[in-house]
């Protein structure tokens, strides 16, 4: 029983980091599109590389 209670609980924080890097991730490329639009605006046509 505690064997399968740590692997459910290793699991869980397996799952919580992917989310957490995909959030991440998220939040990166909201803000680069951020700043895109702001530089489109102002006529500047930066090209932002994929990370």
């Amino acid at each position: 029983m505690l064997k399968a209670l740590e692997i459910i609980k290793k699991e869980e924080k397996k799952q919580i980091d992917l989310a957490d890097q995909l959030l991440k991730n998220l939040i990166k490329k909201i803000e680069r599109e951020k700043i895109r639009r702001k530089n489109k605006e102002e006529g500047d046509e930066t090209i932002f590389r994929e990370l």
